[in-house]
C-alpha cells in the first residue's frame, strides 16, 4: 500500500526477484500514487520489472458500484446513479463517498459535497497537485475550462503542435489524471478534479489580490 521507491521496497524487491528464479508462485498487489509506481519500475536496480508480467487495474465499473451501493444502502435508484458518477470508478472515491453516506445515517444529502470535495482534496489531490508542473496544471485547466475531449480540440486552441501536447499528455495519463479511451481522445481520470482546479486557481487568484492589495 502507497508503494514508493525507498530502499526498503527495493530490498522487498530483490527478495522477490529470488523467489521469481526459484519458481515460487508469488505475486506483487502494489497500489499508490501512479508516478511512484513507475518510479519502482524504472529504478536502475529493479531492471527485472520492467521484463515482468503486469497487470494495471483499470477503474472500477460504474456499473459494479452501483451495485453495490444499492446493495448496502436503501437509496432511490437515480441517487445510487449519481453516487456512483461521482466516483468515476475511482477507488478511493468509491470508498470514501460511501463511508460519508454511512456516517451520514445511510442518507446521501447535497451537504456530503462539501465533505467529499475537501476529503478528496486533502488525502488524494493536494498530492497529486503538488506533483504537477506549471505546464500539467495549465493544459489541465484549459481541458477543464473548455470541456476539451480530443487532442485536436486542444491543441487548436492553444496553437501548439500534437508532438508538443504529447509529452505533457504521456505525463498526465502516467500520473492518472487522464486517460485515453480511445486514440486522439482523452478523459480526466479523477472525480471532480475539474472542480477541485478551478478552487485552486481562484484561491491562488484572491491570494495574488490580497498581496497585491
Amino acid at each position: 500500500d502507497e508503494i514508493t521507491n525507498n530502499k526498503e521496497t527495493r530490498d522487498f524487491l530483490h527478495s522477490f526477484q529470488i523467489y521469481l528464479r526459484d519458481s515460487l508462485p508469488v505475486y506483487i498487489l502494489a497500489s499508490g500514487l501512479p508516478q511512484y509506481v513507475y518510479s519502482v519500475i524504472n529504478s536502475k536496480t529493479l531492471t527485472f520489472l520492467r521484463r515482468a508480467q503486469k497487470c494495471n487495474l483499470s477503474p472500477l465499473e460504474l456499473s459494479t458500484v452501483r451495485q453495490e451501493d444499492s446493495r448496502v444502502f436503501s437509496l432511490p435508484a437515480k441517487t445510487v446513479m449519481g453516487m456512483s458518477k461521482l466516483t468515476n470508478g475511482y477507488s478511493y472515491a468509491f470508498q470514501l463517498l460511501g463511508d460519508l453516506v454511512w456516517k451520514n445515517n445511510m442518507e446521501y444529502t447535497e451537504d456530503l459535497m462539501n465533505e467529499y470535495d475537501s476529503a478528496l482534496a486533502e488525502y488524494s489531490y493536494d498530492k497529486i497537485y503538488s506533483e504537477m508542473s506549471n505546464k500539467d496544471v495549465f493544459f489541465m485547466e484549459v481541458i477543464t475550462k473548455n470541456h476539451f475531449s480530443t487532442v485536436r480540440e486542444l491543441v487548436d486552441e492553444l496553437g501548439i503542435t500534437l508532438q508538443e501536447f504529447s509529452v505533457y499528455r504521456d505525463r498526465l495519463i502516467k500520473s492518472g489524471i487522464l486517460y485515453s479511451p480511445k486514440r486522439g481522445y482523452f478523459e480526466i481520470a479523477l472525480p471532480r478534479f475539474g472542480e477541485y482546479l478551478t478552487r485552486k486557481h481562484d484561491m491562488q487568484m484572491m491570494n495574488d489580490v490580497f498581496i497585491a492589495g
